[in-house]
């Protein structure tokens, strides 16, 4: 059994109760418990009066209360970052979840410990059902047609979104152009980038998001040939000459589908550029279906395209062309091609 000095009464667990709520940490209170025990602190300076001075008097580094963390945050007033890392994770989630996910976000891009200790998956699962609960698969659509990265980011490491969301968003975000967002929504192994006969990259191909079907044409659940060739084919009508590029890299893209539909709407609307490429492209014959192609730009009179259907493409001028520029086209076409000859 523990004895005592004559001068002293109180056990710890009782000379501790005296300084409960005054801020002291446990190092300081043992401080103050040494000097009781040593007697430099007797019992008649533990009044209430006494006790005030006490605490006042003993060497301590600037501390801030739990509650008061809670009731500072509450109040809208900045808080220390640093200081905040450095307290329970328990103590700290119970502030955040009342914050919102830009300040938490800024938070936890300031202060990596922060981040590591309390912005972590198990957190934000608990953030995003207290905050959104059920509505969560339409909190996730909002955030990706307003471009919210931090917001889906955050959603992202709850595991309550549908799948059938998660495909839905990456169509609107790739119909949209938004490439941070499809790049985030391709790094869940949730999402299928193939999904509904690769409309995603047909939808990317034919509003003009040349890096998002790049990005696309990468994952091996995506064929750019679904849909009878319905990407290149919306493409070269289009006149995109930088995605028509990057779809006719991939070998299972079939340039001639639908008659020389893709040249053929590329010379309807005059896209030299893309009429070029589908004609070095080599999987295509410029002359075939009758000669549709050439017959196309003669209709159109179109010189310059075609010039390069017959000198890149090599389309061999005959009498029947020559026919066909005089009855459909100009004399001036006509004249044109019998140079040719």
């Amino acid at each position: 059994m523990i004895t005592y000095p004559h001068h002293f009464m109180l056990r710890y667990n009782q000379f501790r109760s005296k300084f409960k709520g005054s801020g002291l940490l446990i190092d300081q209170i043992c401080r103050l418990w040494d000097s009781y025990k040593s007697g430099d602190i007797t019992d008649e300076n533990l009044t209430k009066t006494n006790i005030k001075k006490l605490i006042l008097s003993s060497p301590k580094k600037k501390v801030i209360r739990r509650v008061s963390l809670i009731k500072k945050t509450k109040a809208h007033t900045n808080i220390n970052v640093d200081l905040l890392s450095r307290q329970p994770p328990e103590i700290v989630r119970k502030i955040l979840l009342d914050m919102s996910e830009d300040e938490i976000m800024s938070m936890c891009h300031l202060n990596k410990r922060f981040a590591s200790k309390v912005c972590t998956n198990y957190f934000w699962k608990i953030y995003i059902t207290k905050k959104w609960g059920n509505s969560v698969n339409n909190t996730f659509l909002n955030a990706v047609n307003t471009n919210n990265l931090n917001k889906i980011k955050i959603l992202l490491k709850g595991s309550n979104i549908k799948t059938e969301i998660l495909n839905k968003a990456l169509v609107v975000a790739s119909k949209k152009g938004y490439v941070h967002i499809v790049n985030s929504l391709l790094g869940d192994k949730r999402v299928d980038p193939g999904v509904y006969d690769n409309k995603v990259l047909i939808q990317a191909s034919e509003d003009g998001h040349v890096e998002i079907v790049k990005i696309l044409l990468q994952h091996s659940k995506v064929d750019p040939s679904d849909q009878n060739n319905r990407a290149i084919l919306t493409a070269s009508q289009n006149g995109d000459s930088n995605i028509v590029k990057e779809l006719l890299k991939d070998k299972r893209v079939d340039p001639g589908v639908d008659e020389n539909g893709a040249l053929i709407d590329a010379i309807m609307d005059g896209h030299i550029k893309v009429v070029k490429l589908l004609i070095n492209d080599g999987r295509i014959d410029p002359s075939a279906y009758d000669n549709s192609a050439i017959k196309e730009a003669i209709y159109r009179n179109d010189k310059k395209v075609v010039s390069i259907l017959i000198k890149d493409g090599g389309v061999v001028v005959d009498k029947s062309i020559i026919k066909f520029a005089s009855l459909e086209g100009s004399d001036s076409m006509a004249k044109y091609l019998s140079d040719f000859k």
